[in-house]
């Protein structure tokens, strides 16, 4: 997660006892609604922090505990700012944010909020090509459990599961090419479902107020491979994985995504009647209009003011088209070259909030600032800190990272502590001892949120280079 607000605060009836009211603080995360959450289950957490983290949990304090029960208005506001900040400043801690006990504890909350029936469901995940597949479930499995289910039933190896990711999507409003929209399958990616959630939960929440099922939100899963090289070298060999990449690059070739000579439309023809994927990608991927996730469109202060540009984000590079003197013109970003973004939003609790995505480009010696006013501000900050881990992997030529912590640091805070384990949203059982018990090597900073209120500031790349791609 890179994004934690706390916009509100509500009271409701506690569900045990009817004549009991609590205060409940409204959870924002990667720019959506989470879960609405009581301070003793935040208290609870941060214990457990505590616990795993000692003096490693740097950053603001948690709001104290206070004498009397029932806070007025105003020191509720106190509250709920300083555990904006809190969490703000938490997830700011790379070994932290990415523990499993924060996103165990995110995944209870919004399970506690929304009180599903915990019992075997199913959701439809969406291929490319818009046939769903049918994925039985519990309604409080997180993201990764349901794509780990997902990929076997699409026969993926377990290895390659992390190279594709499910995603909130809604129909594409402004169709890329003159067909009936009704016969292609046209999503667009809004938003991308993290471990920290249930997907079931997220999809029924985001549908709640939407009548029309053409409307809907729908589940799909994408690729999340930033390089074709790496994509060739992991993916071409597991007639799974081939098969999806073939069903994405399929779909991308109909909606003229893919720039293509019609003797290429005909040779992918061919080969697509033949089923011979590996061929039809290994020519997608000569092709440089290939690998891109095609966003929303957004309005850009480049190369002039108010500018719609088509943003695409893939190989990794931010591609924006726009029109310019009558003709349609392209400017590629290099990701080696943003030197920070920054995420800003004039309003977090109407439902027409305008957010802006804003990069720091570095052009020869000098740095140029572009800001672009897009909703797909979250959903982009994930794309690019993808690119740098996976830049990151290619550099020191390992499997996709797998984050070790030392949880063997004890402080004298524990004793104290104890008694607030009886209450603890988390099982004790959770926590995750090293193996070896010995300090792992800490990696660099890639992704860094810079101040602990909105606009959030983030660096990344700083320690890679033109010479590492």
């Amino acid at each position: 997660m890179i994004q934690i607000h706390i916009p509100t605060y509500q009271t409701l009836i506690d569900k045990n006892d009817p004549y009991t009211k609590i205060t409940v603080f409204d959870i924002h995360v990667n720019g959506a609604y989470h879960a609405s959450v009581r301070y003793s289950s935040l208290c609870t957490l941060h214990e457990k922090l505590i616990e795993n983290f000692g003096f490693r949990l740097s950053g603001p304090e948690f709001p104290p505990k206070r004498i009397w029960k029932n806070l007025d208005a105003k020191a509720l506001n106190e509250r709920r700012e300083g555990l904006a900040k809190y969490f703000q400043g938490l997830i700011t801690i790379p070994d932290v944010s990415r523990h499993h006990l924060i996103e165990r504890a995110f995944l209870e909350y919004q399970v506690s909020s929304f009180s599903p029936p915990l019992q075997t469901t199913s959701i439809q995940i969406y291929l490319p090509d818009g046939h769903p597949i049918k994925v039985e479930c519990y309604s409080d499995d997180s993201s990764n459990v349901v794509l780990k289910k997902f990929c076997r039933l699409m026969k993926i190896e377990e290895k390659n599961t992390d190279f594709f990711g499910l995603f909130l999507a809604k129909d594409r409003e402004e169709k890329s090419n003159g067909m009936i929209s009704s016969v292609l399958f046209d999503y667009v990616c809004v938003r991308w479902l993290k471990n920290f959630e249930s997907p079931y939960i997220s999809l029924a929440l985001v549908n709640k107020e939407i009548e029309d099922e053409k409307k809907q939100y729908k589940i799909l899963v994408r690729r999340i491979v930033w390089d074709s090289a790496v994509e060739e070298q992991q993916l071409h060999e597991d007639p799974g994985s081939l098969k999806l990449l073939y069903l994405q690059a399929l779909n991308d070739i109909q909606h003229n995504f893919i720039d293509l000579s019609a003797k290429t439309k005909e040779e992918l023809a061919r080969l697509s009647e033949q089923n011979d994927f590996k061929k039809f990608m290994q020519i997608c991927h000569k092709h440089p209009s290939y690998g891109f996730e095609v966003l929303e469109s957004v309005i850009s202060d480049y190369p002039a003011e108010n500018t719609k540009c088509c943003f695409k984000v893939g190989r990794r590079m931010i591609v924006l088209q726009y029109v310019h003197d009558g003709r349609l013109t392209q400017a590629l970003l290099r990701s080696t070259r943003i030197r920070t973004w920054k995420i800003s939003h004039t309003d977090a609790i109407s439902k027409k909030s305008q957010m802006t995505f804003q990069i720091e480009y570095v052009l020869g010696s000098g740095i140029d600032i572009m800001t672009f006013q897009t909703n797909q501000a979250v959903l982009i900050s994930l794309f690019l800190q993808s690119i740098a881990d996976e830049i990151l992997r290619d550099c020191r030529s390992e499997s996709p990272t797998t984050y070790k912590f030392d949880d063997t640091i004890h402080t004298k805070v524990i004793s104290n502590l104890n008694k607030s384990k009886e209450n603890s949203v988390i099982d004790d059982n959770l926590s995750v001892k090293d193996e070896n018990g010995s300090d792992k090597e800490k990696l660099n900073p890639l992704f860094q949120i810079i101040c602990h209120q909105m606009p959030f500031e983030n660096e990344t790349f700083e320690f890679i280079t033109d010479n590492d791609l």
